[in-house]
């Protein structure tokens, strides 16, 4: 889930529009899509009480982080830091500061309207470049912090003790310039989305078009296609 907000040096809101086969975060008045300045990001300062050093969600979040960079063909440079002391789960609308925390069920509720796992929000300038990027998690979620698990075989779904936090974090993540896709991909919604079963979460992987749109926004010397269609396996 994300909402998009604009700093104090803007005069409208970003609205997300569609793009190829994906969605990206696109400015109306003719900046383009919304992206990091020169491939890099902001730091992303993770609060170190709410994800210690060597925790399973702290290793979790930097393994959503090195999939969004490591995808071929994209030339996105991530930064974070896992020390940050003074994130609190506020989100300041002019701090500047891109913050990684936990809020309540409660808190969550008031700012989404509902409970959800998480929410991304990004703040960009006139010229879409994104300033700051906050991620606050439900604190009161049953997450799994285990790492990635095979899917069965009757319907292809990962299956987790709960909701995953990895998949979470990727999904929230990619919202640092993609919209949410009816596609069957990483960026699909909790819901049903283009005919696809519901994951209960979120599916595992980028798909095709997440990373195209990655190679497309922020792109590499090298040229990297994906032969395959995003698809979704739909059980009789």
């Amino acid at each position: 889930m994300r909402w998009i907000w604009m700093v104090a040096l803007c005069s409208m809101l970003c609205w997300p529009v569609g793009a190829e086969a994906y969605n990206v975060y696109e400015c109306p008045h003719g900046g383009g899509a919304e992206t990091w300045n020169n491939n890099q990001s902001d730091i992303l300062q993770i609060d170190r009480n709410g994800f210690p050093s060597g925790s399973a969600q702290l290793n979790l979040f930097i393994e959503a982080i090195n999939r969004w960079e490591n995808i071929p063909g994209s030339n996105l440079n991530i930064r974070y830091n896992p020390n940050h002391a003074n994130a609190d789960g506020n989100v300041y609308w002019s701090d500047l500061t891109s913050e990684i925390a936990w809020i309540s069920d409660e808190d969550m509720v008031s700012i989404q309207g509902e409970s959800n796992l998480g929410v991304a929000f990004g703040f960009a300038d006139l010229s879409c470049n994104i300033v700051a990027f906050d991620i606050l998690f439900n604190a009161e979620k049953n997450f799994d912090y285990s790492p990635p698990q095979p899917p069965t075989t009757s319907n292809l779904k990962s299956e987790y003790n709960g909701y995953s936090f990895l998949n979470t974090a990727l999904h929230e993540l990619g919202h640092m310039s993609l919209d949410h896709t009816t596609f069957y991909d990483i960026m699909t919604t909790n819901a049903r989305e283009g005919g696809c079963p519901d994951p209960g979460n979120h599916p595992e992987r980028t798909g095709p078009d997440s990373r195209k749109a990655m190679r497309d926004l922020y792109p590499a010397s090298g040229l990297e296609t994906d032969l395959a269609v995003t698809s979704c396996y739909v059980k009789n």
